[in-house]
């Protein structure tokens, strides 16, 4: 038996509906999910028509089978893009952080109730083998 996401149990998400003819738009964002509404929030104020579409429905795809973690920690990259472009390596970082800080302000400002809270993250291992990956990444 399949168990059904926590995500989907409790909550209805408001369907919307199916495009029947040709539209005009500025951008269209392809997805539904949390990151093509949040680029579609980011735009909101921006002046240009946007459209959304998804072939299924709103958020109920990978958006809602997950863990809601929000996280700039991705498991052990850090390091392996350092070695290879630090600006690169330095700008990812930035973004990912950055993106951390735009969805608290954004749940602040719309007051989102979601049991919004900040969590250390924690990567281990029980393997010895990654013992000097793991302080690596974190040296970075």
């Amino acid at each position: 038996m399949k168990s059904k996401s926590l995500w989907l149990k409790d909550y209805d998400i408001q369907n919307f509906y199916r495009l029947s003819q040709d539209i005009e738009t500025d951008i269209v964002i392809v997805g539904a999910g949390l990151c093509g509404l949040l680029t579609a929030y980011m735009l909101k104020d921006t002046g240009y028509k946007i459209v959304v579409i998804d072939a299924g429905q709103i958020a109920k795809g990978t958006s809602a089978n997950n863990t809601a973690k929000i996280t700039a920690q991705h498991g052990l990259i850090y390091k392996e893009l350092f070695d290879s472009q630090e600006d690169i390596a330095r700008l990812y970082k930035k973004v990912c952080n950055d993106a951390l800080s735009n969805y608290k302000s954004i749940i602040e400002e719309e007051c989102i109730e979601c049991d919004y809270r900040e969590c250390d993250a924690l990567v281990y291992s029980r393997n010895e083998e990654f013992e000097k990956k793991i302080i690596d990444e974190y040296e970075i």
